[in-house]
């Protein structure tokens, strides 16, 4: 179902970040991590910020997405990048060349393959919910 028809405009601050992704999770700030990375930027690079937890996807059909002052960006990455740009913010700026590198290879490696691969297995190869149960939660 496209929730995106039932969404109406909304009027917020100036020069505040509008955060849409989904609700908080009983145990966790999000339910995706994506999420969770923007968050933690907003709050690392002290950005003043409102959540919207709507189920109102991005241009590209996915959480979280940000207003900001009337632009409207989606994916994590791209919204940090045009924050920093924007804001002219940069929170790694005491780290050194080969740093950044590094920090880029892991942010690389878990969004793009480790993100997928456990993405796999618990809806996929884990359906019964036998990893979940391990745990003990609630909805194992």
């Amino acid at each position: 179902m496209n929730c995106n028809i039932f969404y109406r405009k909304i009027e917020y601050p100036r020069d505040t970040v509008i955060l849409h992704q989904v609700g908080r999770g009983p145990w966790a700030p999000s339910m995706t991590p994506f999420a969770i990375k923007l968050e933690s930027y907003l709050r690392l690079a002290k950005i003043p910020y409102q959540n919207v937890h709507d189920m109102k996807t991005s241009s590209k059909g996915k959480f979280p997405w940000i207003e900001y002052n009337g632009d409207i960006i989606a994916d994590s990455q791209l919204c940090i990048e045009y924050l920093n740009k924007k804001l002219n913010i940069d929170i790694n700026n005491h780290l050194t060349d080969e740093q950044r590198g590094i920090g880029r290879a892991f942010q690389k490696m878990f969004e793009e393959n480790t993100y997928w691969a456990l993405a796999l297995y618990r809806w996929y190869y884990d359906a019964d919910l036998k990893a979940i149960a391990a745990f003990k939660l609630p909805f194992s």
